[in-house]
């Protein structure tokens, strides 16, 4: 009976009994989210991922007009998408500092060029306005590395989740965490 009148009482504060049950299971997802840890093992072995990719896309000799089209999402309509693992390596080897709250244009864009280039994630990486290269090389690449950054992450105990990058950054700076199971990214 205590509990029920506990419930009921903490029910009312929320308004109703589903924004309770709302609270109530983002509190367990929360509580049950494992922690970020990335050490110096976990790193190298993604970067010696990305420097197997690089080679691997070079080989089918892209066209790149460095003109850093390609990192502006905005106009380019594009999401860029990357892992909780990948996004670790950028927060801990770049910072959050400076990072605008809001806004689709990544934040490691600056002067046309890619200000976080050595620890970009892996759909930088293969990302070309090459269509060409899009259409005969990229997905079949990603998909092989994707998978190798997945297990990374499983293997290495990290948090995996498939999030838009500018968003999850944003809100790290935030909020300290990169996703949130109960509030899902505004894509608009």
């Amino acid at each position: 009976m205590i509990a029920f009148s506990y419930l009921r009482l903490f029910a009312s504060n929320c308004g109703s009994i589903s924004e309770f049950l709302r609270v109530l299971c983002v509190s367990v997802v929360k509580s049950s989210m494992p922690e970020m840890t990335f050490n110096s093992d976990t790193r190298d072995k993604l970067n010696a991922m990305y420097a197997r990719l690089d080679a691997e896309v070079a080989a089918t000799n892209p066209v790149c007009r460095m003109s850093g089209e390609c990192c502006n999402f905005e106009k380019m309509d594009h999401v860029l998408f990357a892992t909780t693992l990948e996004l670790t390596n950028i927060v801990e080897t770049k910072g959050v500092d400076g990072i605008a709250p809001e806004g689709k244009l990544c934040p490691f864009y600056k002067e046309g060029k890619c200000s976080a280039r050595d620890v970009r994630p892996l759909g930088c990486r293969v990302y070309f306005c090459d269509k060409s290269y899009q259409k005969n090389h990229s997905q079949r690449i990603y998909e092989k590395y994707h998978a190798e950054i997945e297990a990374l992450a499983r293997e290495s105990e990290v948090e995996y989740a498939y999030v838009p990058m500018v968003s999850a950054l944003r809100r790290y700076a935030r909020e300290g965490r990169f996703h949130d199971p109960a509030r899902p990214f505004d894509f608009s």
